[in-house]
């Protein structure tokens, strides 16, 4: 098993992220790693500006997706909204069928995100994919992500679906 750890200055206008993908999937022991922490810790820049949201596959997610013997994902992403979308998490749920402790989060250093100020194309996954991915990697005892807004109606169905399977 092996655990790697980094926190990463980022600054979107330079190819920081591809070459620390690039850097990561040639690491010696990349096919053995099992728990993998990353801080990608971006330039402050206000909520309004058009470069403050990274999306999952943009911020290393596809390079992440090669590392299919991950027991435990930590990315944390600050001063970056992040973009993760239902797609991502089908994607992740097929490349870690065995992760047990997954968090994919973003936060700002300096202020307080609201949603009148999230931008155009900022994503988050649906309650429904996030079901998804608990049911279909097993061994999943801690999840921690952002989730789009839940309107009653999915409630409702989830609460028809885990009384159809015996889930309290």
């Amino acid at each position: 098993s092996c655990t790697l750890q980094s926190d990463e200055e980022m600054n979107p206008e330079e190819d920081s992220i591809p070459r620390l993908a690039s850097a990561l999937c040639a690491a010696p022991l990349v096919d053995s790693l099992t728990a993998l922490r990353l801080r990608l810790h971006y330039e402050y820049t206000p909520p309004e500006e058009e470069h403050n949201v990274a999306y999952f596959r943009d911020v290393l997610g596809y390079a992440l997706l090669r590392l299919t013997r991950l027991r435990t994902l930590v990315l944390d992403v600050i001063n970056r909204l992040l973009a993760l979308t239902d797609d991502d998490v089908l994607h992740m749920r097929a490349a870690w069928p065995d992760i047990g402790a997954l968090s994919v989060t973003y936060r700002s250093e300096y202020d307080v995100w609201k949603p009148e100020v999230m931008p155009d194309g900022m994503a988050n996954p649906s309650i429904h994919a996030v079901v998804g991915l608990a049911l279909g990697c097993k061994q999943l005892r801690f999840l921690h992500c952002n989730v789009a807004d839940i309107v009653e109606e999915d409630m409702r169905r989830l609460e028809a679906r885990s009384q159809a399977a015996g889930i309290r």
